[in-house]
């Protein structure tokens, strides 16, 4: 203030210019102090806040980028950059541990984009993105092989609905439901189907039981048990099959066995009142 007044006095006073370019610089850089130090403020406020690089317009990256604008040398800015990208790797550190692979990516981009060298960020980036692969990798297996155990169980289901229990061999219920409990041990669709397959050896043997086809029932039974050799039910209808199959031999043996024969008496003699002579 008191320069302009001197120089409104004294316009070409040559002392009085060089006082005033001195002064200006000062006071610019006195202006330029203050803006930093306004801004380093603001930068810890947003850091304490964890308004790190988001949101827009009001984050401590955008502060500290703002002090480098005015000193490209400012190195309590630099090391607040660098502590916004360490703050980053450690979220996504946290996130990759809590198992949120996705999440993790999007905190080491984000550190990323405040430190692209940042090395830690880097190599944490890279640890995340195989986990991720690996993961897709196993996601898509297990997909597939869902896939498999619905087709698998479509067919033993029309191969259960078309009788085919455990023949033909490598078509039949049976080897369908056991190749879905290969994939899936507690799958419990196929623990059913094959629970249905024994009950439908026992409606079969039952059906030729009531026709009369006691062979053929038997013979059906003992396929079942082949199967299913604790199933109670078919081993409950065999010994009952064979109790009736024992039993019928024994009435047909008992019936061709040959019956002893009494012997005819000799017939008797009419006596007569004539004797009869031979010849000799």
């Amino acid at each position: 203030a008191l320069l302009d007044l001197g120089l409104k006095a004294s316009p070409k006073n040559p002392n009085l210019i060089a006082l005033n370019n001195e002064v200006t610089v000062q006071y610019e850089k006195q202006q330029t102090q203050q803006h930093i130090d306004s801004l380093m403020q603001k930068a810890e406020a947003q850091m304490s806040g964890q308004l790190l690089a988001r949101p827009k317009g009001n984050n401590a990256y955008e502060s500290y980028q703002a002090v480098l604008a005015l000193d490209a040398g400012h190195q309590q800015a630099q090391k607040g950059i660098q502590e916004i990208a360490n703050r980053y790797q450690k979220f996504a550190q946290n996130k990759g541990k809590a198992g949120d692979l996705n999440a993790g990516l999007a905190m080491a981009d984000r550190g990323l984009e405040v430190a692209p060298e940042h090395a830690g960020l880097l190599a944490l980036r890279k640890e995340i993105s195989t986990l991720m692969d690996g993961q897709r990798e196993t996601e898509a297996k297990q997909q597939t092989a869902q896939a498999e155990i619905q087709r698998l169980l479509a067919v033993a289901q029309r191969q259960l609905n078309a009788n085919q229990l455990t023949q033909p061999k490598g078509e039949n219920a049976r080897e369908s439901f056991n190749a879905v409990l290969k994939m899936a041990p507690q799958n419990q669709q196929a623990r059913t189907g094959l629970n249905a397959v024994s009950q439908r050896y026992e409606v079969l043997v039952r059906d030729k039981q009531s026709a009369g086809d006691t062979a053929a029932a038997f013979t059906l039974v003992q396929s079942g048990l082949q199967a299913f050799p604790k199933h109670s039910g078919l081993r409950a209808l065999h010994d009952e099959i064979e109790s009736q199959l024992d039993a019928a031999k024994q009435a047909q043996t008992t019936r061709i066995e040959p019956q002893p024969v009494a012997k005819a008496k000799a017939p008797k003699k009419k006596k007569s009142g004539a004797r009869v002579f031979g010849t000799f």
